[in-house]
């Protein structure tokens, strides 16, 4: 494919794309989150120790706090630069540059970092019509990380608007417009979804063209003079888990979807947040490994939690489901101890974990078993 014709009509192709990206992720690299903080903390400490080694405890706070306060502002003023330069890329494909992120701040409260950019979908139809202008061979692989984290800004965005724990914040006055925001983002998704399975960029085509993991050594990083056989591992291994995090993200957007219909998303996204509904294997530290490391005190709370959907005729179906993957986590954890594969002091939990599933499943239960068993230590 070629893109004389793009040239022509202003449409900019991969890329041109693709070195915008490139920019703004190396300018939150260099002026956002944790590394860009640390950086400035201590070289503005070591420059104004290096200007007067004498001077005060005093004066050096302040000195640092004003240091500290002008490479924030700097970040600021990189960032309005990036948005300036890139931006007419840009539009021109329907996506514009957006604060993403929480800045960090020191003691006092002084910011050591702005906000990330983050390029998010501003115009549906122009989206949908340059993603119409790609082939399935411009974007896979990672070709186009923008396509990616595009559908990671729709995922954060409804799960922010949707979030329970996140509405208890909103002021009454503004719930319908979060409420809006959120459902334009789904709209947005299902807008774009033929697209991205057009391009293989659904969940489904990523996973089965990454099913099986690359052989060789997996690296965190390697140096410059690395091996060209260490680089080539690395990059493929990259691939595969991107790739794998790339069709996560776009699955949720699809349960987000499925969710909403149902009238169901705010329960669907406090559950998975609380990975209630997760497979075992997909757990980080989920119910069914709580029993491994003091998560048991999470049981009352998702016990509750079941009996509160259970109340409402809406969410009563939905009950059902969250027992059932509570239950299959249970049953996970219990399966391990009888296969022997568990150190006594889990297998001596067998009988609570018994009795937990008990009181999942609505039947009657050893409440003071329960209690005892999942009640905060005292330290």
């Amino acid at each position: 494919m070629t893109y004389e014709a793009d040239n022509i009509n202003h449409i900019p192709g991969p890329n041109e794309v693709n070195a915008a990206y490139a920019d703004i992720q190396a300018h939150n690299k260099s002026h956002t989150g944790l590394g860009a903080g640390m950086v400035n903390i201590f070289k503005t400490m070591m420059d104004v120790q290096k200007a007067d080694p004498d001077a005060p405890a005093e004066d050096i706070y302040n000195s640092v706090n004003d240091s500290l306060t002008s490479a924030a502002v700097e970040g600021d003023m990189a960032a309005e630069i990036e948005d300036m330069v890139h931006s007419d890329t840009f539009t021109r494909i329907g996506m514009k540059l957006a604060p993403h992120g929480a800045v960090l701040s020191v003691a006092g409260g002084e910011r050591v970092t702005g906000r990330g950019l983050e390029p998010v979908i501003d115009n549906t139809e122009l989206f949908k019509d340059y993603l119409d202008t790609l082939n399935p061979e411009d974007v896979q692989d990672g070709k186009m990380p923008i396509l990616s984290a595009a559908v990671s800004g729709l995922s954060a965005t409804v799960r922010t608007c949707f979030s329970p724990e996140n509405r208890k914040s909103i002021p009454e006055g503004m719930q319908g417009a979060v409420t809006q925001v959120g459902e334009d983002a789904l709209r947005t998704f299902l807008a774009i979804e033929p697209e991205y399975t057009r391009l293989g960029l659904d969940s489904e085509s990523l996973r089965s063209r990454h099913s099986n993991k690359p052989e060789g050594q997996e690296y965190l990083w390697v140096s410059k003079g690395a091996s060209q056989e260490a680089t080539d591992s690395k990059a493929a291994h990259d691939t595969y888990r991107q790739s794998h995090r790339d069709a996560d993200v776009f699955e949720d957007m699809e349960n987000y979807v499925t969710y909403w219909g149902k009238d169901l998303l705010p329960e669907y996204i406090a559950a998975d947040n609380r990975q209630y509904l997760d497979e075992p294997a997909k757990q980080g530290f989920g119910p069914a490994g709580w029993h491994q490391d003091g998560g048991q005190t999470k049981w009352p709370d998702a016990l509750a939690f079941v009996h509160q959907l259970e109340r409402e005729y809406r969410t009563k179906e939905f009950a059902s489901e969250v027992r059932q993957r509570l239950c299959r986590s249970l049953d996970t954890a219990i399966a391990a101890i009888d296969k022997g594969e568990e150190p006594e002091y889990i297998v001596g939990q067998r009988a609570d974990l018994a009795n937990i599933r008990t009181a999942i499943t609505g039947e009657d239960f050893d409440e003071e078993k329960f209690v005892k068993y999942t009640k905060q230590p005292e330290w």
